[in-house]
């Protein structure tokens, strides 16, 4: 068998290219052209990244009003944008910020849309934007309380479900509030969102669908007791008419929060809100003992971080160290 290596003509690289200087001078040639584009056509393609309509139009606001803020003060392109160093950059972003006099949620949520916005410049343009602005004081940020969302008492809840049974004007109310708690406490977009066709009678099932404004789709099913089939037939029956593309509840979200609050103020709980039913739902699942990972499977939070910021139940009776004793 004849040797084949010599016959191999290797050529001199001299000449040659490697890849990496390929790539470098690719890069350099892209920021190159990225000198003269304006930050109004670099927003544009950021928001393209974006398939989510409500977000994206939330974002393309917020960064259309920062861009004419840079304009204002001779930032037109990229290239200009590069100039600045790290400290620079933070007045401009905190002057624009500032000089908006807005609520801290509406900052906090400007202040995030603007550093998302420099990543995607940095990413796209790193040998001209080199920093971003270091926007990480305590100024924007919020701090969330415990106690925001009520979670009601077995006792209290007893009550309001009494005078709500009184009330012939709003038969509907009791029935939404008996169904988010039946089915793991339920989010009132979630069930305004429920149709007929979601309820499966048959096989004790409910679907849940997504209703938040996400990229998950994920749809749930969860268990149908038989007190809430029960319960639904029974409302399903005192209705003239029903379609199984028809929604469950034809009602609006902010008459439920106004009614819910003026019963609760009637029966002498305050600071009452549909929201309340989940916090109250899981309060009640810690203090029967549940475990998690059963609360998980019926509120359907991806995390047990949520499962504390939504606990009322005090950390002296929840606590591990009670059930300790003999040692």
């Amino acid at each position: 068998m004849q040797n084949t290596t010599n016959q191999i003509q290797i050529k001199p690289t001299d000449n040659l290219v490697t890849i990496t200087q390929w790539r470098e001078r690719k890069e350099d040639h892209w920021n190159n052209l990225g000198v003269n584009i304006s930050l109004e056509e670099s927003v544009e393609v950021h928001l393209k990244d974006f398939t989510n309509r409500h977000t994206k139009r939330a974002k393309e606001i917020d960064l259309r009003q920062f861009v004419r803020y840079l304009t204002d003060n001779g930032l037109l392109t990229i290239g200009d944008l590069g100039k600045l160093i790290a400290p620079e950059l933070r007045i401009i972003c905190e002057g624009f910020l500032d000089g908006l006099g807005q609520k801290k949620a509406t900052l906090q949520r400007k202040k995030a849309t603007i550093k998302v916005w420099f990543d995607f410049l940095q990413f796209s343009f790193p040998k001209l934007i080199k920093v971003k602005p270091k926007m990480d004081s305590d100024k924007y940020k919020l701090t969330r309380n415990k106690g925001v969302t009520k979670a009601m008492t077995l006792e209290e809840w007893f009550r309001l479900k009494q005078e709500l049974e009184k009330s012939k004007k709003n038969p509907r109310l009791l029935v939404l509030c008996q169904c988010a708690l039946l089915l793991g406490g339920r989010r009132i977009s979630e069930l305004l969102n429920l149709k007929w066709s979601d309820l499966e009678f048959e096989k004790s099932l409910v679907v849940i669908r997504p209703s938040k404004k996400s990229t998950d789709e994920t749809i749930h099913f969860l268990p149908m007791t038989a007190q809430l089939k029960c319960l639904m037939e029974s409302y399903r029956d005192s209705m003239n008419s029903w379609k199984y593309e028809q929604r469950v509840f034809p009602v609006r979200q902010q008459s439920v929060d106004q009614s819910l609050k003026r019963y609760g103020n009637k029966t002498g709980i305050k600071n009452l809100r549909f929201h309340s039913l989940r916090a109250s739902f899981i309060t009640w699942a810690n203090e029967r003992g549940d475990t998690q990972s059963e609360i998980l499977n019926a509120t359907l939070h991806k995390s047990t971080q949520m499962i504390r910021y939504y606990d009322r139940t005090s950390g002296m009776i929840t606590n591990s160290i009670t059930k300790l004793s003999g040692i």
